[in-house]
């Protein structure tokens, strides 16, 4: 009898709208495979939890161990929190927190305090998850700033970053991110989903 209880809840859960998906991606400088990005998506009800974790090791002048982490909750279509992480060797490099408070966003990036007035239905953590279809702006939870970004045909878009007019370029394949091309100060990145 309680073995069909378990089922019925589990039939339960299945049909009342909750979806997970983890994908897997490989980082590549000048076709080296430095590092990889794991990603989890869960959509449960209006709420839509996003986890990306990228790990990987570069050479500068000394090897670089970096460890990226940006969480993203996302309730009825508009970011309710995100939280971006970048550890250099071990060590917090970089933080930024967006979130939402009543009609406006607070961030606190790296421990300075200001406000986003705008609406946030798209952010850079679902750019992995969701081909950004009938967008004309990202919200970059690095930057803290909406960046254009324009269909380029064949599901490839391009994203523009305003402050220093880098462009990336992103490719999907059912809805999910296949490849992608960006542009850094340092280095230029590739991204090739794996799994």
């Amino acid at each position: 009898m309680k073995n069909k209880y378990i089922l019925i809840l589990l039939f339960l859960i299945y049909t009342t709208g909750i979806s997970a998906q983890s994908y897997k991606f490989e980082i590549l400088v000048k076709g080296d495979h430095i590092g990889t990005i794991e990603g989890d998506i869960d959509t449960t009800g209006n709420m839509i939890k996003v986890n990306i974790v990228a790990l990987a090791e570069a050479h500068f002048i000394i090897d670089e161990r970096v460890k990226y982490q940006l969480n993203s909750i996302y309730k009825n279509g508009e970011l309710y929190f995100s939280s971006a992480t970048i550890f250099l060797n071990g060590d917090p490099h970089f933080s930024s927190v967006v979130r939402k408070d009543g009609p406006y966003y607070m961030i606190t990036k790296n421990e300075h305090k200001s406000m986003f007035t705008e609406m946030i239905d798209y952010s850079g953590s679902l750019l992995y998850f969701m081909e950004p279809t009938n967008r004309s702006e990202i919200f970059s939870e690095i930057d803290n700033i909406e960046k254009p970004i324009t269909y380029e045909g064949d599901s490839v878009y391009k994203i523009v970053n305003p402050k220093n007019g880098y462009v990336s370029y992103f490719t999907y394949e059912d809805g999910i991110l296949k490849t992608a091309k960006i542009h850094h100060t340092y280095i230029d990145i590739e991204i090739r989903r794996i799994q």
